[in-house]
């Protein structure tokens, strides 16, 4: 096999793995939210910016939010049993 044959194969095995210009990014980010009265969410960590190429966020994004409980009590008064 040929040295322009192997390259243009290798070139054409890269070019389906994504954006070439965010392909290194490949992190994972842990956001958590804490509800306000009103409804919205407060977030610890800002969401990434999206790749300027492409427009996709390249991370992949783990979001948890909920009610935190300061005392098991609090939950024993929540729970409703059936």
């Amino acid at each position: 096999m040929r040295m322009r044959t192997r390259l243009r194969l290798l070139e054409e095995t890269l070019a389906g793995l994504g954006c070439p210009e965010c392909r290194h990014l490949c992190g994972i980010i842990y956001r958590t939210a804490t509800p306000l009265p009103d409804g919205t969410r407060v977030w610890d960590v800002e969401e990434p910016p999206p790749c300027s190429r492409c427009g996709k966020i390249p991370e992949q994004l783990i979001e948890v939010y909920g009610i935190v409980v300061d005392e098991k009590t609090d939950v024993s008064e929540r729970r409703e049993y059936k």
